[in-house]
C-alpha cells in the first residue's frame, strides 16, 4: 500500500519508464530496423526497453540490427517459435511464452507492436 502524502506519508517514487516492443518480422525487414532505431531512442531518453520476439521475429536474436542489444536489455523469444526455427539457446536471450509477453505488456508504460 502506498503512503498517502495528505496524511503525512511520503509520495511514491516513480521508477524508470519502460517500453515493450513486440517484433514478428525477420532481421531483414524494415520493422527490424525501425525497432532498432526505436530502442536506441528510448535508451537515449532513459527509458528501459524490453523486447519480445515471436514468429519470424525470433531470427532477430541470431542476426540483424537487434543483435547489438542482446545482453543490454530484456530480450525474450517465444520458445515454441524458437524450437520450430531450430534456434539454440543464446546468451542474453530468454526463452519464454505468451504469458511472458503478457507480463511485459501489462507492466510497461508503453507498448509498440511491429507485427
Amino acid at each position: 500500500m502506498n503512503p498517502d502524502p495528505a496524511a503525512g506519508g511520503a509520495a511514491p517514487q516513480p521508477g524508470p519508464r519502460t517500453l515493450s516492443l513486440l517484433l514478428t518480422h525477420g532481421p531483414d525487414s524494415a520493422d527490424a530496423r525501425r525497432a532498432a532505431r526505436l530502442l536506441a531512442a528510448a535508451v537515449g531518453q532513459g527509458i528501459v526497453p524490453r523486447l519480445f520476439l515471436m514468429a519470424g521475429g525470433v531470427a532477430n536474436a541470431e542476426r540483424g540490427p537487434l543483435v547489438p542489444w542482446l545482453g543490454r536489455m530484456e530480450v525474450t523469444v517465444c520458445a515454441v517459435n524458437a524450437v520450430a526455427a531450430g534456434m539454440v539457446p543464446l546468451p542474453g536471450v530468454r526463452l519464454g511464452s505468451q504469458h511472458d509477453h503478457m507480463v511485459q505488456v501489462t507492466t510497461s508504460d508503453r507498448v509498440v507492436a511491429f507485427a
